[in-house]
Parts: structure tokens; sequence; C-alpha cells
């Protein structure tokens, strides 16, 4: 998984839940055993906002499981309400003392050496998910968030076709989704398969696909296209990325 983004949460890896925009929020027991059942504690609960500034926290069940949160669970609606403030979560059940437990270091980040295999998953040898930051301020589907299309913002991607194994595209959209369909609505060959090898979101991705493009004038071969590159995608990814950085 090369990232995080809210259009497409991995539910079935963790335990996925939006918050609202002050960051109150609850979780239930019945979803948290059905992850139990399958992970251990080896999975992350992850509150997010689908809203500006589109924060998260990862936050491992384990650090829960530690505080024995379950004298503050709602046995009525089997679930546990709280919010977090000053990255602190804090889990409310009256006439009981609130809980707090810090995870500051859980918000926008994932803390590596999570995931280590467990149980009957390392037996089968399983890939886990590493989580990044959300990006900020565009949807991959679209321009759910800002509408101004001379935006700088936007997708840098690379995009692969089986039919021209030697060649990649590299440009940015503000619509992921929209510019994979216009390839492959258009082509004329339905065998041609259009499909993005990578992408990433950054605040000044026109900006960096124009450098690129500048870049790599010597790449296009006899192509008059100033985006179609005879090199590797890996290679082309990897520019994307260390250009962004």
């Amino acid at each position: 998984m090369n990232g995080l983004n809210i259009t497409n949460l991995p539910t079935d890896r963790h335990y996925c839940r939006k918050a609202n925009n002050d960051f109150w929020l609850d979780w239930t027991k019945g979803r948290i055993e059905s992850f139990v059942d399958r992970f251990e504690d080896n999975f992350c609960l992850i509150f997010y906002q689908d809203a500006p500034p589109y924060d998260y926290y990862a936050i491992p069940y384990s650090v829960l499981e530690s505080k024995e949160i379950d004298s503050h669970l709602h046995a009525k609606r089997n679930r546990w309400n709280g919010s977090i403030v000053n990255h602190f979560l804090i889990i409310r059940k009256a006439p009981l003392e609130s809980l707090k437990i810090d995870v500051s270091k859980y918000y926008n980040n994932y803390q590596n050496g999570i995931f280590q295999p467990t149980g009957a998953e390392s037996r089968q040898n399983v890939n886990r998910p590493s989580l990044q930051n959300l990006p900020l301020g565009l949807s991959p589907n679209g321009e759910t968030f800002h509408k101004r299309s001379n935006s700088p913002d936007g997708w840098l991607y690379v995009i692969t076709n089986p039919s021209w194994p030697d060649w990649v595209k590299i440009g940015v959209t503000r619509d992921l989704s929209a510019r994979l369909s216009t390839y492959n609505t258009g082509s004329p060959y339905p065998e041609v398969d259009y499909r993005f090898f990578n992408y990433i979101f950054h605040e000044n991705a026109r900006f960096i696909e124009k450098e690129i493009h500048t870049s790599l004038s010597d790449f296009t071969g006899n192509s008059k296209s100033n985006e179609w590159y005879r090199m590797n995608p890996d290679d082309a990814y990897s520019m994307i990325v260390r250009a962004c950085q």
C-alpha cells in the first residue's frame, strides 16, 4: 500500500472510524472483536476527519487494550464514546472519571514496527500495509475539497500500459479517476489497459511536473508528446518522490 487517503481507507485491515472536526468519536465492541479474531492485537483504530485539515490518528489496539478500557464501555449500546483533545484520547462514561490516553505519537503518523507477524498470520506470510500521512486538500477521485482548476496542488502520477512496457506517462491531475477513465474510454482498442503505476499528492504538483518534464526531454525518443517517456516506471516514480521532497 503506497499511502492512506480518506477515499480508500484500509478497512479490511484496520478499524477505521470517522470523527467530526472536533474529534468527537465512538467505536463499537463488536467491530473490535471482529478484528481481534483475525489479527489478535495487531491492528489500528484509525480515527480520521473527512474535512479540513484532514487529520487522523492511527492508534494501535494494543495501546487501548493495555489501558483496560472495558470499564468505560457503554453496555447498552456496546460502544465507547470520547474525543481527542490536545492529543489525548479521552474516553467518557458517567459517573466514572474519564480515561485519558496520550496518543500524540500516533497523530498523522504510522509508527514503524507495529505490524509484526504473529500467530496464524505469520504462518500465512501476509503482507501488512503501512500508513502514511493523509494527503491534504484533494481527494483522489475528484475536486471534492477545492474547486479552483488553476490551483497548483494535485496528484503527480505515473501511468503504464502493458502494450507499451518500455514507456511511461508522467503527469498531474486533480482527479485521478477521471484521468484514467479518459485514457481507457478514449482508446479504440479494448485490450489496451492504462493503469496507474503509482501517484503522490503535493501542494505544488504543477510546478514539479514542469520541472520533471524539462529534465526528461532526452527520454521522449521520437515521440512528440512531452509526457510519455522511455524509462522504467520505478525510476519515474522515484524521480517524482525526490522532486516532492
